[in-house]
């Protein structure tokens, strides 16, 4: 357990590194295999077609696997919170600028194949959520696989334990 802790910890600050050098780069077209070469240092899984652009914040990349053609844009944010946690893109995926996925702990984001997920878009898993194929998310979509239980109602709402489900 202590080994897997520092593991965890070393790769976290590795992460870290690689992000900070990846922001000194410039968004210029010469660039982008650089900055996508440091990019496959932290992520499960980067196909030489996918491109993500500037400011894009990884956190937990060891769970995040991306297809080929896969575009992710300013200012996204991917986080796997946990070892557990996983985040699948499908292959010719566009996810839009201002986007926040977040796979809590041991949770499993998929997105299906050519799926276009617009602007200022929030995913976030506390069990499962499943995307298909070919789908069209609007700019400004909330999708959260979590909820709170309305079981007492002489208990504070944030004090009752949330419910977690999968949504397909």
């Amino acid at each position: 357990m202590k080994n897997q802790y520092r593991s965890l910890k070393a790769s976290s600050a590795c992460e870290s590194l690689i992000t900070r050098l990846i922001a000194l780069i410039p968004p210029v077209p010469k660039a982008w295999s650089l900055r996508r070469r440091l990019y496959q240092l932290i992520l499960a899984q980067m196909s030489k077609t996918s491109f993500i652009q500037e400011g894009v914040e990884i956190t937990g990349g060891r769970g995040i696997f991306l297809g080929n053609n896969t575009a992710i844009l300013r200012n996204s944010c991917l986080i796997a919170e946990s070892a557990s946690s996983k985040i699948y893109v499908g292959n010719a995926v566009t996810i839009n600028k201002d986007v926040e996925i977040e796979a809590k702990d041991g949770a499993i984001i998929e997105i299906g194949d050519r799926t276009f997920i617009n602007k200022n878009v929030w995913i976030m898993a506390g069990a499962s959520v499943k995307i298909g194929q070919d789908c069209l998310i609007a700019p400004y979509v909330g999708i959260v696989a979590t909820n709170r239980s309305y079981a007492d109602p002489d208990i504070p709402i944030n004090c009752q334990p949330p419910h977690l489900r999968e949504l397909q």
